[in-house]
């Protein structure tokens, strides 16, 4: 199935929501990892394939978020309180939201480190800077690119606990239905 329906995500929502979490994840293990790499000959090839990873996973999001804008989300569980649809809604816009701030942060920044830093989507295309900044904003943006990333982990993790919590505790199909298993029936115990 394509599309999402009432009860279902159909299969691109699926892969643009687990293609994102992995590039998220990977993105974030590779900037905690190269940063600690000393300074040796190697070094920019990690910041390359950093930034292009980072490049390529803000193309997977808008992607991801043009198809959530043309095709509704399923409903959640009937026996959902208004607080906790307000509070996914929320959450799930602010995952985007420091989701594109890292990874425009990073693109910039790519462009003032030296040398420079062109990252290519998808490992192909050249991305080069939007804008000219000035070597002078590198530390801001190192800064703030980290400070997003570090954010968007935090709120990635709250995200996660609240599917297990989904799964666990409620006993719903939230989880499952991410998973790509389908609407199932409630597995709570009347």
């Amino acid at each position: 199935m394509i599309r999402n329906t009432k009860d279902s995500w159909g299969w691109p929502a699926l892969a643009l929501h687990w293609a994102v979490a992995l590039l998220v994840i990977a993105t974030f293990a590779l900037g905690l990892w190269m940063s600690e790499v000393p300074a040796r000959a190697d070094r920019p090839y990690y910041f390359a394939i950093h930034a292009s990873l980072g490049i390529t996973l803000l193309l997977v999001l808008a992607a991801r978020i043009i198809w959530a804008l043309i095709n509704p989300p399923p409903a959640a569980p009937a026996s959902t309180p208004a607080w906790q649809h307000a509070a996914a809604r929320l959450t799930h816009l602010t995952l985007y939201a420091l989701t594109f701030a890292a990874a425009i942060l990073g693109w910039l920044l790519a462009g003032v480190a030296e040398p420079p830093i062109e990252p290519q989507a998808f490992g192909v295309v050249p991305m080069p800077s939007p804008v000219s900044l000035s070597p002078a904003s590198e530390d801001f943006l190192e800064e703030a690119h980290e400070l997003a990333a570090y954010a968007l982990m935090a709120l990635v993790g709250l995200h996660a606990i609240a599917a297990l919590w989904h799964h666990y505790i409620l006993r719903d199909n939230t989880l499952r239905r991410m998973l790509g298993s389908g609407p199932t029936a409630s597995t709570r115990s009347v």
